[in-house]
């Protein structure tokens, strides 16, 4: 029910306004009676349920938004035409008309729809709100008298547009054209700013459908009158035609309209032309006014692009116009749900219904978020046949085809913007619409566009313009697919066949008894947190410099200078570590741990000790190989040695003939290492690798640090990670034989899948270092984008796996039911935890490739240490949920680092700025000099 029915006309608000500040705070609240005000709101509002009264939203406003949708591109198809049309005649006459519609939207349309806008607030409530209709008139009056008062004013500017082209440097042919086409226009700008305050007076009384039916009608007479009086051998008249059809056709929209007012419920809100209307325009431009500014700011900065462009050729303004049409047709299905939600808020709020309105907002707040995803995926997958229907002309195709992916980000923010300024339009809060866009405007947007578009480019930004890929992103990003599933696959492969060491070790050790099971277990565990974690950290400043080396140095030989200093860091760590695998007995005694475990554990490792030096010197020599981007080496290599362990594995520890036991299984893997290290040094010799290996260098010595500052920061990372999971397995071993046994299980299965996305990280990080080296950051950027892809369909196929497959899989390990039992409660973490587990490799080697391992180790103390362990420990000791507690913890401590790590890689990091910083680093850390790049 309507204020008007509950009698309250504006001098009863006023009233309730001065009678409610004339309570104090010393009045009682509970004494206080509610005033009419709020009895109205609580009587008339919804009191059902949110989903329900958003549905019944839903409902009302995509009814509604689809009549002015329709309106809005029927409109558009105006202009659409136009440019089909005259872009036939070749692109300067294109560019002409594009320049020309640009400054009439800055200069007359703009300011003509901010003052319109007004009425949105005013006539929507007025129909809602007050028992005199004609007050909904009284405002329309309002409206053509501010759109009369604009013509008057901007028409002699249009008129003389073309000496202001010439003024301001255009070409002047393309001046001389757009001012004829301006000249012409000044015959449609008042029919159509009359026919948009008509369309708003219809809106405001729920007749959305009266503009759409006047267009309808309009519209395919427009559209045969373009192809008549512009492209027909008989009738045309050439680029004159243009704004004569245009013209012609706003007029008719006015006629159409303005009859079907006549005819139609409108008319009860027509009382007539009064005058008073003149003496109320100030309390009417105080809502215009703002709307003004916000419309122009929008439309200035936009309609700049066009003027900007109109600087760098007629190809390139064509392709601008061409996209700005594109795009303003895309906006058009958000900015009909913005004309619908605007007179229905307002209507709400007249009608006293602020939760109903609030709910109205934010259902049409997820519209436009939908039809702003959905036309992101219509650019960016339909671009090429979009610019054909404009014109064949091929610079202007790919000068288009440029703006592809910068189009795509910004429809969805363009989309939502339309949207918010309508909600603010219906509230009546159009200054903070004018206030937002003016500041984001030109505090941000022009400035920065100025910059990258006019500061010339330094040395780097030119290697980059030359270098860089400028294809489209569809093919750019097909390429980099089809680079990292051939190259991913052989470090896919590498790492399986690696992992299937230990397996068969785990299987030949298990047949020998519980407790030499548990002393390998436990004798990995060590010697991974001491051993292998620190020395995967220290290689992995190799991915950095050794791929950026490779594409940016003149001297390849400069890839085997970076190749000696991870030999010398590893030689280093091997030195400092042996002493410790070699008391491993010891330290576990003092830890607690049974001593016959504790003995049989440190033999082992004092054996490990033999084969520590040869599997590290692998691993570098593997990290060498893949800078140069030959992925197979050591996939071809451990193919060749896999065979030998798994034999070797079962005769010398499970054979009753040549088997020795517990203690073949360390000296099974100290041989299969040595073969791996002789296997990849042989094909390093013998391939074209051995081109970047120059000697040995003294001098590698001499800049240690340089490398260290890169590689102490990995080895934190891959600590933190490797120490937590291992951490995990130790808190389990708190809950009973059966959870251990379980929580065993799922690691390994989780294990087995991240394999694949760890093999597509270790191509992911080589490849986007030769990347940047090769001052390609667009390409490394779209490599990034494809591997996150690529790991999350990984991830995904993982998640079905464990999902449909989990219970059955544990009978592989155990027959045990009741560890079954367990393992099927860690299934529903482990699915959620396994996308985002496979995301952290990909996401951490980019990080790598861009020589950011400083802050990818931040994130994961952060991630780990503040996050993971304090909800891990909450959940598994406090809330008793045990070992799905501590899996819970670790999945939210992942997805906290994930989070982070693409925040800061693809919104903080400056990926051309990277360029700078690779050259830099190689010059401090190099004797060579570096490709592309001037000395200075």
């Amino acid at each position: 029910m309507a204020l008007a029915k509950k009698g309250l006309q504006r001098e009863d608000v006023h009233e309730i306004d001065k009678r409610l500040n004339n309570n104090n705070e010393a009045t009682p609240l509970l004494h206080t009676s509610l005033s009419e005000l709020d009895i109205a709101i609580s009587k008339n509002d919804t009191t059902e349920s949110y989903f329900r009264a958003a549905k019944r939203e839903f409902a009302w406003i995509a009814s509604s938004a689809s009549l002015t949708t329709l309106t809005l591109l029927l409109e558009m198809s105006f202009y659409t035409t136009n440019f089909l049309v005259v872009g036939r005649l070749g692109a300067k006459e294109l560019g002409a008309m594009s320049l020309a519609l640009t400054f009439q939207a800055v200069l007359a349309m703009g300011p003509a729809f901010g003052l319109v806008s007004a009425m949105d607030t005013f006539c929507s409530t007025a129909f809602t709100a007050s028992r005199d209709k004609t007050l909904v008139g009284f405002h329309f009056q309002r409206g053509v008298i501010a759109l009369a008062a604009h013509f008057i004013l901007v028409t002699p500017i249009m008129w003389h547009s073309k000496s202001l082209f010439l003024f301001i440097g255009q070409d002047p042919e393309i001046a001389h054209f757009s001012g004829l086409f301006l000249r012409m226009q000044i015959l449609s700008v008042l029919p159509f700013a009359l026919f948009e305050a008509t369309k708003r007076f219809m809106q405001a009384q729920g007749i959305m459908r009266a503009a759409t039916i006047i267009t309808t009608v309009v519209a395919p007479i427009h559209w045969i009158n373009c192809y008549v009086f512009v492209l027909s051998d008989t009738y045309g008249m050439g680029f004159i035609g243009a704004p004569i059809v245009n013209a012609v056709s706003n007029w008719a929209l006015l006629v159409g309209i303005l009859l079907y007012i006549r005819k139609s419920p409108a008319t009860e809100a027509w009382g007539g032309w009064k005058l008073g209307a003149f003496r109320n325009m100030w309390g009417y431009y105080r809502l215009a006014i703002p709307a003004v500014f916000t419309t122009c700011s929008g439309w200035i900065c936009f309609e700049l692009l066009a003027l900007g462009a109109s600087y760098f050729g007629a190809y390139q303004l064509a392709g601008n116009g061409i996209m700005l049409n594109t795009l303003q047709f895309l906006y058009h299905f958000s900015n009909g749900v913005g004309y619908s939600a605007s007179p229905r808020i307002g209507n709400l709020i007249g009608e006293a219904k602020p939760r109903q309105a609030r709910i109205a907002a934010h259902v049409s707040i997820l519209m436009s978020t939908l039809i702003g995803i959905m036309c992101t995926l219509f650019v960016l997958l339909c671009g090429n046949w979009i610019v054909s229907i404009y014109t064949d002309d091929p610079n202007v195709v790919y000068e288009t085809l440029k703006l592809g992916p910068v189009a795509c980000i910004l429809i969805v923010g363009d989309n939502l913007n339309a949207v918010l300024e309508a909600i603010l339009r219906g509230i009546g809060h159009q200054n903070i619409s004018a206030n937002a866009l003016v500041f984001g405007f030109y505090m941000f947007a022009v400035p920065l566009a100025i910059y990258l578009a006019y500061v010339p480019l330094s040395g780097i930004d030119l290697v980059i313009a030359k270098n860089d890929t400028t294809e489209s992103y569809i093919h750019a990003a097909k390429r980099e697919l089809k680079w990292m599933s051939s190259n991913s696959s052989w470090a896919i492969l590498n790492l399986v066949l690696q992992s299937s060491f230990f397996f068969v070790n785990v299987v030949s050790v298990g047949h020998l008894g519980a407790k030499k099971l548990a002393a390998m277990s436990l004798s990995v565990t060590f010697h991974n947190i001491v051993v292998m974690s620190p020395i995967f950290g220290l290689l992995s400043a190799m991915d950095t410099f050794c791929s950026t080396a490779y594409t940016a140095s003149r001297d390849r030989t400069l890839v085997g200078f970076h190749y000696q200093r991870g030999i010398v860091a590893v030689c280093t760590y091997f030195i400092l570590v042996s002493p410790i695998l070699w008391n491993a007995e010891r330290i576990l005694l003092r830890l607690g741990q049974d001593p016959e475990i504790a003995h049989l554990s440190g033999l082992y490792l004092r054996i490990q000790v033999v084969s520590l030096l040869p599997s590290s010197l692998y691993e570098t020599t593997k990290r060498y190989l893949q800078a140069q981007g030959m992925m197979h080496a050591a996939a071809i290599v451990v193919a060749a040695v896999a065979p030998i362990q798994w034999v070797s594995s079962i005769v010398l520890v499970r054979s009753t003939r040549f088997g020795i036991g517990f203690i073949g299984a360390p000296i099974v893997n100290m041989i299969a290492n040595t073969l791996l290290l002789s296997g990849v040094l042989l094909f390093a010799r013998y391939s074209r690798a051995a081109e970047s290996w120059g000697g040995w260098n003294m001098s590698v010595f001499g800049t240690m640090w340089e490398y260290y500052k890169l590689a102490i920061p990995a080895v934190i990372t891959i600590c933190a990670e490797w120490v937590g999971f291992e951490l995990l397995v130790l808190g389990a071993s708190y809950f009973g034989a059966y959870q251990l046994a379980a929580n065993a299980i799922m690691l390994n299965t989780v294990g087995l899948i991240i394999a694949f996305s760890n093999g597509l990280g270790y191509s992911t990080g080589s490849r986007i270092g030769n990347l940047m080296g090769n001052a390609k950051p667009r390409q490394a950027r779209i490599a990034a984008y494809m591997s996150l892809l690529a790991t999350t369909f990984i991830g995904i196929m993982g998640t079905l796996f464990i999902w449909v497959y989990g219970v059955r899989w544990t009978s592989i390990y155990t027959p045990d039911p009741l560890v079954a039992i367990e393992v099927a409660k860690l299934v529903p973490v482990a699915c959620v935890f396994m996308i985002s587990d496979c995301l952290s490799p990909i996401l951490a080697a980019v990080s790598r490739g861009l020589g950011h391992q400083k802050e990818n180790a931040n994130i994961f103390l952060l991630g780990f240490y503040a996050c993971a362990f304090p909800i891990a420990t909450y959940l598994g000791y406090v809330e008793h949920l045990e070992t799905l507690g501590l899996w819970w913890g670790f999945c939210t401590g992942v997805i906290a680092v994930c989070i982070l790590q693409a925040v800061y890689l693809f919104v903080w990091v400056n990926w051309r700025d990277e360029v700078r910083l690779c050259v830099i680093r190689l010059l401090k850390n190099s004797r060579g000099a570096v490709r592309h790049i001037d000395s200075e």
